[in-house]
């Protein structure tokens, strides 16, 4: 979220209306919307912290025990006057002002888009190494993504193709050996709903990678062993007679 001017969203009692009991100041439907934006932070945080053990996010701060005096801020801040800059554990803050739980979770997973996504596919459009990420929306535009990488980090792609197997590969099996790991990928024929990404199979290296072999097995149950494919290039590999 960006720099936020503050605009409390408490439902505030209408002028000239007749003067209710306060607490502290604070009447009873203010304390009532206090407390259900501390309540829906937590409930936010508990859903983040699930969604980063399903690795489905990449960070989570809690604000847990902090909701009271987010909420607090929030009601002292003057609209139109003062100013904050979200960080962390401002949450139950951050709801006071009027941000909402959907534009949370937008950001959380990195989306900056809220359309009706359809379908998704990688592929490396400008064969530059990297897999860039094409969208379709329902009712929306075509959205396609750039991916940008740190350039030491090293690839290696495979193109197969099939003679005595099916022409397209599918099915086939490479298993990478580098650096002392291994990566396995199967070229498949469908990836996704209404989507398909790009057969050719793309192996992401790191830095300073010692590709040892890649080991090709084919559907017809032909193995063939490649050594020391150089990374940075696309290995085209025909199944053998």
């Amino acid at each position: 979220m960006a720099t936020t001017r503050t605009d409390p969203k408490l439902a505030l009692a209408a002028n000239g209306a007749k003067k209710a009991k306060t607490y502290e100041g604070l009447t009873r439907d203010q304390l009532i919307q206090a407390y259900r934006y501390m309540f829906t932070s937590r409930r936010i945080d508990d859903r983040e912290i699930l969604l980063k053990r399903q690795q489905k996010i990449y960070f989570q701060m809690s604000g847990a025990g902090h909701e009271a005096i987010g909420v607090a801020a929030g009601l002292a801040l003057k609209p139109g006057y003062d100013w904050f800059y979200p960080y962390y554990r401002d949450r139950a803050l951050c709801l006071t002002l009027g941000a909402k739980p959907y534009e949370m979770f937008l950001q959380a997973v990195g989306a900056a888009d809220n359309y009706d996504g359809r379908s998704v596919a990688l592929v490396d459009l400008w064969n530059r190494g990297v897999l860039d990420v094409i969208v379709t929306n329902q009712r929306g535009p075509l959205l396609i993504y750039k991916n940008t990488v740190v350039p030491d980090n090293k690839w290696v792609d495979f193109e197969l193709e099939g003679t005595a197997s099916n022409r397209s590969a599918l099915g086939a099996e490479v298993k990478l050996y580098w650096s002392g790991k291994q990566q396995v990928q199967t070229v498949s024929g469908g990836s996704g709903f209404c989507a398909e990404n790009q057969r050719r199979l793309h192996f992401g290296l790191g830095k300073n990678p010692q590709i040892e072999r890649a080991v090709v097995r084919w559907p017809s149950g032909k193995v063939e062993t490649i050594e020391k494919p150089l990374p940075g290039q696309v290995n085209k590999v025909k199944e053998p007679a």
